[in-house]
């Protein structure tokens, strides 16, 4: 009782009381609700594109899966060859030195040599084929779609529809898938080349042209097989770089190409490593982030 009076004595303003803290109040929530506003702005920008992405992504994943069910049903309509053809088989194999089984079938629906089938993999060859090539053309069709399959190139024809699939966006993507199907037919050429030995080169060509006349003649199905002859640039530049390079003496990377491979591989994953962890001037991306949080 006491200290009331002097208490009292000091005139208190209503307007600091009240007013003031209701006005901060106020600021600070209509800051509150603008940063949630941006946040939300920034989230819903980021899920449209998770969805756009996600669209595209299954669109191209339905096609993919609608090339593979139609290459079933075009395999499962198809017919086994004749003995004749697998001794030509059995012929190549000797010579490229496979000896897993592999199948060997005749199709009216397609327009040219293809490879299929992961677990048991078979060669699908064109009826109209058949009549147009002598028996060393067939063994120079025979041999390039084994050496498909010897090199596992189906498997790495999966990985790299998944890649491009998902990274559709990506133009670097398409551009290095249509780099290594090119690559991947050159390499495959050399080595029916060094198979058949020397003076094969104008066979082979040949060859590769007269499957090309029977194949474009017809329309594709689009199944997107492993086959002899892809486009008619890419067919272009392989008979090109048969033209005007030698015929290699082995197929083998050697000593040579390994040690190579392995001078690349490390020169060149230190320096990804290094560029990784220095992130922004040298600097580490953990410290970076924190040098950021704290501004």
């Amino acid at each position: 009782i006491a200290g009331w009076p002097a208490m009292a004595a000091e005139p208190i303003d209503p307007v600091e009381a009240v007013l003031l803290p209701e006005s901060t109040t106020r600021v600070a929530s209509t800051e509150a609700a603008e940063s949630k506003e941006r946040q939300g702005v920034a989230l819903s920008c980021a899920g449209v594109l998770f969805l756009a992405w996600l669209a595209a992504v299954g669109l191209m994943t339905a096609g993919v899966l609608h090339r593979f069910r139609t290459a079933r049903r075009v395999v499962r309509r198809s017919r086994e060859a004749g003995a004749e053809l697998y001794e030509s088989l059995q012929w190549c194999r000797a010579r490229l030195g496979v000896r897993r089984r592999i199948g060997l079938q005749i199709s009216t629906e397609v327009n040219g040599p293809a490879v299929y089938g992961f677990v048991r993999p078979a060669i699908l060859l064109p009826e109209a084929l058949l009549s147009t090539l002598d028996r060393e053309g067939m063994r120079a069709v025979l041999l390039h779609e084994l050496v498909h399959i010897k090199r596992g190139d189906l498997w790495a024809n999966v990985a790299q529809t998944l890649l491009q699939t998902l990274h559709f966006y990506n133009p670097s993507v398409w551009f290095a898938n249509a780099i290594i199907r090119r690559v991947r037919e050159q390499a495959v050429d050399e080595t029916v080349l060094v198979a058949l030995g020397d003076g094969a080169r104008e066979t082979y060509m040949s060859t590769l042209v007269g499957v090309a006349k029977t194949a474009f003649r017809q329309p594709a199905l689009g199944l997107r097989l492993l086959g002899v002859a892809e486009s008619r640039n890419a067919l272009r530049e392989r008979l090109n770089a048969m033209l005007n390079r030698p015929v290699p003496r082995s197929a083998r990377l050697g000593v040579a190409g390994v040690m190579l491979v392995a001078a690349l591989a490390v020169l060149l994953i230190p320096m990804a490593r290094a560029a990784r962890e220095g992130g922004e001037g040298g600097r580490s991306p953990e410290a970076v982030v924190q040098e950021r949080r704290g501004d």
